[in-house]
């Protein structure tokens, strides 16, 4: 057995016991909601313009959002299709799978929800270093809901968090260069 099929092999295990686990209404109800504010960055699109109203910088409000739109992009249009992996639902119709989502008939890997959600945690932790727990927090769970809710592989979840914080690095560097963001926006 190769690396890559122990990989996929653990990755198919861990994502019967999490989608196997009880499912109460409370915490399906939960998860939903999770994953519907993180549908296009919705969620960080609200705190960011927060911020941006707040601090009064539009210039970084636009940069960010380009970034969001750019790593959307890059998920969903470029490496969706080139991996070209289905969503759980085609993989396990033994489970039963029970979405609490609309049906979702694109690709699974990288999952876009998380590769948004971390760069924008880790982007606005350097604007507002303080929140850094809430922001990841919120990550975290919201691409723990994919995989709940059977929409997500946790490899894809995974894959997608990376991806995420590289490009959040990145933006990061880029605001710094162009002097969007400065030692004193990161209190």
């Amino acid at each position: 057995m190769t690396a890559i099929s122990r990989i996929l092999q653990l990755d198919q295990q861990l994502f019967s016991v999490i989608y196997s686990a009880p499912h109460p209404y409370l915490l399906d109800w939960v998860m939903t909601i999770l994953t519907l504010v993180g549908i296009g960055g919705g969620i960080w699109i609200v705190i960011l313009g927060y911020f941006a109203f707040r601090d009064k910088n539009l210039k970084r409000f636009l940069a960010i959002l380009l970034s969001l739109t750019t790593i959307f992009l890059y998920t969903e249009v470029l490496l969706k299709p080139l991996v070209a992996r289905p969503r759980p639902i085609t993989d396990y119709t033994h489970l039963q799978l029970n979405l609490h989502v609309v049906p979702i008939t694109d690709y699974s890997f990288p999952s876009g929800h998380a590769a948004g959600s971390f760069a924008m945690a880790i982007i606005l932790s350097a604007i507002k270093n303080r929140w850094r727990p809430l922001f990841f927090t919120l990550a975290a769970l919201i691409g723990f809901s994919r995989i709940y809710l059977g929409c997500h592989h946790p490899l894809d979840v995974i894959t997608g968090g990376i991806i995420g914080l590289i490009h959040g690095i990145i933006t990061i560097s880029i605001l710094k260069y162009k002097n969007l963001l400065t030692t004193q926006a990161s209190s």
